[in-house]
């Protein structure tokens, strides 16, 4: 309960009287199951490695950064009220939300507009970008304000790889073993979040 919220003294009696009436904490199992932040943080999770990763059959470039936006947006309305940082990945999950669906909607049709869809997509990147930063920085704020040391390396060597991964895109790199290597280190990123 915020102080704010607090009008009466028999407030703070009654918090009191709940805490007594317990006598022990809950097994661990339970309190594992009963995480706040764990759906905001699977939907972030799976969000981001839905937008992150393409694959071009099946309709599935299209499919999964729809998904992974919608999911990101979802986790991130979450987590937005936790700290500045969170609520600017919000910021930036709308914002690339209102970019990533205009365009494809636009590559469904026979619109010509390369120059659009470099232009949202060089966009898009720069919000994805930036959203990491944010996110990397938002967790820092978070073990923080628990009083843990600010172990946060997956997220930061997820901002490394993004970028490592618009480099590589906007050489047209085609080879295979760098991809097969930045999957492998994408991976490990996401686990070490």
């Amino acid at each position: 309960m915020r102080e704010h919220e607090r009008e009466y003294p028999r407030d703070d009696a009654f918090e009191a009287l709940l805490a007594q009436s317990v006598d022990e904490l809950p097994p661990e199992e339970i309190v594992a199951a009963v995480t706040p932040w764990r759906r905001a943080m699977e939907r972030v999770l799976f969000g981001l490695a839905l937008c992150m990763v393409t694959l071009n059959f099946w309709c599935l470039n299209y499919l999964l950064p729809a998904i992974g936006t919608v999911l990101l947006l979802l986790g991130f309305r979450a987590l937005r009220r936790e700290n500045p940082w969170l609520g600017g990945c919000f910021v930036c999950a709308v914002l690339r939300t209102a970019c990533v669906f205009p365009s494809l909607i636009a590559n469904t049709t026979i619109l010509p507009g390369d120059a659009c869809r470099s232009a949202a997509a060089a966009v898009s990147a720069a919000l994805m970008l930036t959203l990491l930063l944010c996110f990397w920085q938002g967790l820092c704020a978070v073990r923080r304000k628990t009083g843990l040391p600010a172990q946060t390396g997956g997220a930061l060597a997820l901002i490394v790889w993004y970028a490592l991964m618009c480099v590589l895109a906007a050489v047209h790199y085609t080879g295979l073993l760098v991809p097969i290597a930045m999957l492998v280190g994408y991976v490990l990123s996401l686990i070490h979040i």
